[in-house]
């Protein structure tokens, strides 16, 4: 018999997603977790592509567009937002 002295338990919640859209590596659905915010979900989805527009990222939240400079936020924490169930997070292009 073991006895286990450190042991981590991750819940997650069925059902509870958002979406990457745009100019990042791996758009499509991601499952929510606990902490995540704009700028954690752009590096979940592998990043910025070249051609990504970082200064000005939209979330679509229900009825509401929401935008973050990504820039911004990956320098001051306090400027990044964090995600709900079934936002829609939409890097641009840029257009230089």
């Amino acid at each position: 018999q073991q006895i286990y002295k450190n042991l981590a338990v991750n819940v997650l919640v069925p059902g509870q997603f958002y979406f990457m859209q745009g100019e990042v590596k791996g758009p499509g659905r991601y499952v929510l977790v606990s902490g995540l915010t704009v700028t954690r979900a752009i590096a979940a989805a592998g990043g910025y592509t070249d051609y990504a527009r970082q200064g000005k990222i939209q979330i679509n939240r229900g009825n509401r567009v929401l935008w973050i400079n990504g820039s911004e936020a990956e320098k001051r924490p306090e400027k990044d937002l964090p995600i709900e169930a079934g936002d829609v997070i939409r890097v641009h292009r840029s257009w230089l």
